[in-house]
């Protein structure tokens, strides 16, 4: 008996000791309080911390570190998240702290491209979905500050143009541009074209005419001076334009600084929405291309084979 007695508690120290080591290894790791200032660093750093990555790793990385959304227009809160406050900063750069508080510089300007919605046969008017097509494209501007909407000289860019006025509560008026008609705005030479694509490239552009060249290139440039750019020198800060695939392929190549030859290929759907936002102290930015979210889907891709639709 005594030595079945010696046996149990023999097992029973054991089992305590393993108990113990198994709480021990559950033990968060920062045990020590070194551990615990290199896991949760001290409030104080952090400002300095999220500057230094804003400085370092650029702006779009230090916003993906703020902890909550970044407050924008008249419901942001009072405390700005971390990185905002960072950004306040007398070493960060003006236009970036402007940038990141969603207030927009007196020069801010957004451009709303839009192609022409489905047009009949013969170019004329809108078939039936082109109609519908531009009744949603009107009621997904209609919020917009606008006194016109700029189209093309063409029938179905001007009748788009009129249904989309339609659904404003107080009509813009119409205003016909050449520069936002149809053209080929640049027909690249053999050295700007990677070999990889060269041979489609020149297929596609091959009937292009010497006249058609020179009367796209010179309303290609005369569209980027009327229609790019910050709202200074007459331009609207919102502007409409109703037009065309390739014009608005030009203008999304000028505002991402892409070789000429980049607005190809014309990949713009009928009533597809393109926004690019102009600033004086900085660089376009595309903030929506091809956008359809206002259309159906029995009225997406229209004209479009089946192996261009997404």
């Amino acid at each position: 008996m005594a030595l079945f007695s010696h046996r149990r508690d023999q097992l029973s120290n054991t089992s305590s000791s393993l108990v113990e080591k198994v709480r021990t290894c559950r033990r968060p790791l920062a045990a020590s309080p070194h551990d615990a200032a290199r896991t949760h660093p001290p409030t104080r750093d952090a400002p300095r911390a999220a500057e230094r990555c804003a400085r370092g790793l650029g702006m779009h990385t230090a916003l993906q570190t703020s902890p909550r959304p970044l407050p924008c227009g008249p419901s942001a809160p009072s405390e700005p998240p971390l990185v905002l406050a960072a950004f306040r900063s007398s070493r960060a750069p003006r236009q970036a702290r402007a940038w990141m508080q969603g207030m927009p510089g007196e020069c801010t300007r957004l451009l709303y491209l839009a192609r022409h919605a489905e047009p009949d046969e013969d170019g004329a008017g809108l078939t039936s979905s082109g109609t519908r097509q531009a009744e949603h494209l009107g009621r997904r501007l209609a919020h917009l500050p606008l006194g016109r909407i700029t189209h093309g000289p063409l029938p179905r860019a001007e009748g788009t143009a009129l249904v989309v006025a339609d659904q404003f509560e107080h009509p813009p008026s119409l205003f016909e541009l050449d520069e936002a008609g149809d053209y080929v705005p640049h027909v690249p030479g053999r050295d700007e074209v990677p070999d990889a694509w060269a041979d489609v490239v020149y297929a596609s552009l091959a009937d292009v005419t010497e006249e058609e060249m020179s009367q796209g290139a010179a309303l290609g440039s005369g569209a980027i001076d009327l229609l790019a750019g910050p709202a200074v020198d007459g331009r609207e800060p919102v502007e409409v334009v109703i037009t065309h695939a390739f014009a608005i392929g030009w203008l999304v190549r000028h505002a991402l600084d892409a070789p000429s030859w980049r607005w190809w290929p014309p990949i713009q759907c009928h009533a597809g929405l393109t926004v690019i936002r102009y600033e004086l102290e900085g660089p376009p930015t595309v903030m929506a291309s091809n956008d359809m979210a206002h259309l159906p889907a029995d009225l997406r891709w229209t004209g479009f084979p089946d192996h261009l639709r997404w």
